[in-house]
C-alpha cells in the first residue's frame, strides 16, 4: 500500500485537478465504475478534459505509471471498481473539515484480498438524479431573468415567503423547533403527515447541539456539495425512525433555511422541471426511497445544482443582484445566493401553468 506525503494529510493540501478527482470521488456511494465517476464527475466540473479523469491514479492498492506522487484516496477492487476511503493511510481523514468540527469519520474498508471484483451494495430503492451525459446547462438569460422577476412579484409566493422567514429568519432555534418545521410545512404546503413532525421535531431538539454542529460542518453549494457522512445525517433526522417517509420535500427546505448557502430546496415542480429537461429522472423516483436512499438522491440533486452554478457564473451574480433589487425584504437576505435563486426559477418555471416556458430554462 501507498505511503502518503504528509502534505496531502488535508483536501487543502491537493491541486486544482487532484482536489476535484477528491471532491466527486467523495461524492460516490459505495464501489462505483470509471463510468460513473467520469460521469459525476462531468456533472460537477464540465469543463475538465474527459481524458484527464484517471481515478485509477488515487487508489491506495494500486499504482499506475507515473502516480507516485499522487495523493491516495480511493480503494481499488481488483477488478473495475473504486471506492472512497478518504486521506492518510490510518483512514482517520476522510471528512477532514467535518472532523474538526468534532463529526465521526466513515468506517475505512478491509483491504481486498481477492482477485474478484466485490459486489457493490445492491439497494433496490437507490434512486439517482443523474443527467443524461452531454447535457448543456447554460442557462437562457432571459428567461431566468423573467422567472425571478414573476417569482418576487406574485403575491402568493411573497406570503409564504413571508410567512417562512418570519419564523426561520435566524434558523432553526432550541425550543421553537416544533412551532417552526410546522411553519415551514404550512408555508408551502408540503403535505408532511402531522405525526411525522413531531417525530422530526422531537429529535432535532433531542439532538440539537449534534444538529447545529452537523449544520456548522455543510459546505457553501458554490464550493461542492457537503460531504455525504454529513448529509445523511441531517437527513436521517427528517427520514429515520416512526416517520411514514412524507417529509421529503419539507426535509430539503427545512436544511435550505438551517444552512441557506449549502442547501437547495427540491420538490416536485423543480425536480421535474430539471430532471426532465436533462434526463435525469423527477421527483416521484424519489417515493419510495428511505433516509439512505433518498440523502443519495439529495446528493445526486444539489450536484447538478452546483453544476449549473458553476457553468453560469457570470449569469449567476447578475441574477443574484436583480433578486436584490426585486425581492428587497431584509428576511430575504439571509437565504439570498445560489441555492435559492436557482429554486426560485426552477420552480417558477416548473410549475404545471408554465409547461410551455419549461424549455427556455436552457439555452
Amino acid at each position: 500500500m501507498s505511503s502518503h506525503p504528509p502534505r496531502f494529510g488535508s483536501p487543502d493540501d491537493l491541486n486544482t485537478r487532484d482536489r476535484e478527482h477528491y471532491d466527486v470521488a467523495r461524492m460516490m456511494r459505495g464501489w462505483f465504475t470509471k463510468a460513473d465517476f467520469a460521469q459525476r464527475y462531468g456533472i460537477a466540473f464540465p469543463l475538465r478534459n474527459k481524458g484527464s479523469i484517471i481515478p485509477s491514479d488515487y487508489c491506495t492498492n494500486r499504482e499506475n505509471k507515473g502516480n507516485t506522487k499522487y495523493p491516495r484516496f480511493l480503494e481499488w477492487d481488483g477488478g473495475s471498481k473504486y471506492r472512497f476511503v478518504g486521506l492518510g493511510d490510518d483512514g482517520a481523514s476522510a471528512f477532514s473539515g467535518a472532523l474538526q468540527k468534532g463529526l465521526p469519520p466513515p468506517p475505512r474498508p478491509a483491504p481486498v484480498t481477492t482477485s474478484k471484483p466485490a459486489s457493490p451494495r445492491h439497494r433496490p430503492n437507490a434512486a439517482r438524479f443523474l443527467p443524461a451525459p452531454g447535457r448543456i446547462m447554460t442557462l437562457d438569460a432571459e428567461s431566468v431573468r423573467t422567472a425571478i422577476l414573476a417569482y418576487n412579484r406574485d403575491p402568493k409566493v411573497q406570503a409564504q415567503e413571508r410567512q417562512a422567514a418570519g419564523v426561520l429568519s435566524n434558523g432553526f432555534e432550541a425550543g421553537r423547533v416544533a412551532s417552526q418545521l410546522a411553519t415551514l410545512d404550512q408555508a408551502y404546503s408540503t403535505r408532511s403527515v402531522g405525526a411525522d413532525l413531531v417525530v422530526v421535531a422531537q429529535r432535532i431538539e433531542h439532538g440539537f447541539d449534534r444538529w447545529t454542529s452537523l449544520l456548522s460542518a455543510a459546505t457553501p453549494l458554490t464550493e461542492r456539495v457537503t460531504d455525504s457522512a454529513v448529509l445523511g445525517e441531517l437527513m436521517a433526522y427528517f427520514l429515520d425512525g416512526p416517520t411514514r417517509r412524507t417529509p421529503r420535500s419539507l426535509a430539503t427546505k427545512a436544511l435550505h433555511f438551517a444552512a441557506p448557502k449549502c442547501f437547495a430546496p427540491a420538490d416536485t415542480y423543480a425536480a421535474n422541471l430539471l430532471g426532465g429537461l436533462l434526463d435525469a429522472g423527477g421527483w416521484s423516483h424519489t417515493s419510495d426511497l428511505d433516509s439512505r436512499g433518498m440523502t443519495t438522491w439529495y446528493a445526486d440533486y444539489l450536484g447538478v445544482i452546483h453544476a449549473i452554478g458553476i457553468a453560469n457564473r457570470s449569469l449567476l451574480q447578475q441574477l443574484i443582484s436583480l433578486d436584490a433589487e426585486s425581492a428587497t425584504g431584509t428576511q430575504q437576505e439571509r437565504v439570498r445566493g445560489l441555492p435559492k435563486i436557482l429554486d426560485k426559477i426552477l420552480w417558477w418555471l416548473g410549475r404545471p401553468d408554465q409547461a410551455g416556458s419549461s424549455a427556455q430554462l436552457f439555452q
